[in-house]
């Protein structure tokens, strides 16, 4: 039966219906009778004129029906009812298509993420398509709706929304869908901007070093190195972040492997993911610890809401406490919170504070031989200062942190050797530094010896035995502090000044010790003899300072200089 098509010539139109039929005849099946004219009878063939077949009549032509189209079709055409372009093909498919995000999101999750990229760039595709088919659908049957006997008023309402909904259109790829087509695209061709993970083995094979961002294929190629060294146990994090797939990934790769994790500078954003997965997990007291809000260039806010709520409830069953969660979620995508030591260490971020050194770490930096060591010693300034004032010291610091770096030492060794090489190799500074000088120099072992104690008491014992990494440990104002008041030294005239007597000292000393406790002087007094007590050396080493600086101006050039002289001695 012939519906909703109109034909050309002599026909009426049914005003209820709306369906055009021609004038008095009856509704028969248009294609049925097609089929029997198409027959060749014998009284067609005897009675027709030859020339007359081939010649199409007014009523064939009215009677021609429209090609049938597939439903896509028609509704690009405008061929359609308005209503069911507009509530159909319009507001049901928006509905739908936002009803199976979630459920496509979901699965993407399991996937990789290149194949991921290449889901998400297949949806914004198709998304875009479906919004122009119905918007262009809508908009041309809105133009043959009063030719079907509609009002001319929700031809134009339906106009007006389609314009609106064009303008937001527009919108969305700018701020969406072109940023996220383009990230997708990049990702899924293998040309992630952040790149790849640099992942290297430490000299003793015990560690992993990681530093960089976290981009596509990084978990590839950790699963590569790890399968690749069993003798890893440990995962030196060095990253700003990246990912969040990728670091998920490496995370279940630590979790699988019992693998600790350690940051000495920074782990920030998506590297945190993997810093919860060790089962030992230490930083350093200068590690820089950093959490925000994720991010994907386009994401709107409902997906910026979403991916949020995700992260805070992964930090959730991570056994975060929620202040510091909410804390979390208020720091913007741009910025980043580094919380402090203690709320570290109160929510589980990590177990153990170090005092750095611990990882055979230096030669992935691209010191692979004592030239390369020598060159990045070289390369501090006030290495540079020392090396000018006593030519060789650089030599033979190198030397020194060589062999402990062929015994397999760690960084902490390394180091170590390096310090007490430069310590012996070169007069003592302190020896012709100017009693302002000495002053200064006082004053900086307090703030270095309190900092030290906030740290741990351990830390504290350390760095009076000049044992401790105090680059990873004491705050880096205090270190530029102390490159500061060394480089001025070196460049000053460097003439060692009067010696002072022991009974000089001696009774400079005495009325020092009149303000501190009779415990305190026996400490300073022999401060090896306390190295099981590194709590008491401190407290001890910090009063004795405080009331040296407090003696009148004569006798506290005696103390210090005595002091400082006996300390060398």
């Amino acid at each position: 039966m012939l519906a909703g098509r109109k034909l050309h010539d002599h026909s009426t139109q049914d005003p209820q219906h709306g369906t055009n039929c021609p004038a008095g005849l009856p509704l028969f099946n248009i294609w049925a009778i097609r089929a029997l004219m198409r027959q060749p009878t014998l009284e067609a063939v005897s009675t027709r004129p030859p020339e007359a077949s081939a010649l199409p009549t007014e009523a064939s032509e009215a009677t021609e029906p429209e090609p049938r189209s597939n439903y896509l079709l028609r509704h690009w055409r405008g061929q359609l009812p308005l209503p069911v372009s507009c509530w159909v093909n319009g507001s049901l498919l928006s509905l739908v298509l936002l009803a199976l995000y979630p459920i496509m999101e979901a699965g993407m999750r399991e996937m990789a993420l290149r194949t991921a990229a290449w889901v998400n760039i297949s949806v914004i595709l198709f998304s875009m398509s479906m919004t122009i088919w119905s918007g262009v659908g809508i908009w041309r049957s809105a133009d043959h709706h009063p030719q079907r006997g509609g009002s001319r008023g929700w031809a134009a309402a339906a106009r007006v929304v389609v314009a609106l909904s064009a303008l937001s259109f527009a919108v969305t790829l700018v701020r969406n869908w072109a940023p996220q087509l383009k990230e997708n695209a990049a990702i899924a061709t293998g040309f992630d901007p952040l790149g790849t993970i640099d992942a290297k083995l430490t000299s003793d094979g015990a560690g992993l070093v990681l530093r960089g961002m976290f981009g596509t294929g990084s978990a590839d190629e950790i699963r590569r190195l790890l399968g690749a060294a069993p003798g890893v146990r440990t995962l030196m994090l060095e990253s700003a972040g990246g990912r969040l797939r990728e670091a998920e990934e490496i995370a279940k790769l630590a979790r699988e492997r019992g693998l600790n994790t350690y940051v000495e500078s920074h782990c920030e954003s998506a590297c945190t993911y993997i810093l919860l997965a060790g089962r030992d997990r230490a930083a350093t007291p200068n590690a820089r610890i950093g959490f925000h809000k994720p991010t994907f260039p386009g994401l709107n806010r409902s997906y910026q809401a979403r991916a949020t709520a995700q992260m805070l409830q992964f930090y959730r069953r991570a056994g975060f406490s929620e202040p510091f969660i909410e804390h979390v979620g208020r720091t913007p995508a741009d910025e980043m919170w580094y919380p402090s030591r203690a709320e570290l260490i109160d929510n589980g971020v990590i177990n153990r504070v170090s005092f750095g050194g611990e990882m055979a770490s230096l030669a992935t930096k691209d010191l692979r031989s004592k030239s390369d060591y020598a060159r990045a010693l070289r390369g501090e300034p006030v290495m540079a200062a020392l090396e000018r004032r006593f030519p060789g010291t650089i030599d033979q610091a190198v030397a020194a942190a060589w062999q402990a770096f062929e015994r397999g030492g760690n960084d902490g060794d390394i180091t170590s050797a390096a310090r007490e090489a430069l310590n012996t190799s070169s007069p003592d500074l302190i020896q012709v530094a100017t009693d302002a000088q000495l002053e200064s120099f006082a004053r900086l072992s307090i703030d270095q010896l309190a900092a030290a104690q906030a740290v741990s008491d351990a830390a504290c014992g350390l760095l009076i035995a000049s044992e401790l990494d105090v680059q990873n440990v004491l705050p880096p104002e205090l270190i530029e502090r102390e490159i500061q008041w060394t480089t001025q030294v070196l460049e000053g005239a460097f003439q060692p000044l009067p010696h002072v007597s022991n009974a000089q000292f001696d009774a400079a000393l005495t009325r020092a010790f009149k303000s501190i406790a009779a415990e305190h002087v026996e400490v300073v007094s022999d401060l090896p003899a306390y190295a099981d007590q590194p709590g008491l050396q401190c407290a001890a080493s910090i009063a004795l300072y405080k009331s040296v600086l407090g003696l009148p101006a004569a006798t506290r050039k005696v103390a210090l200089r005595g002091l400082f002289q006996s300390e060398a001695q």
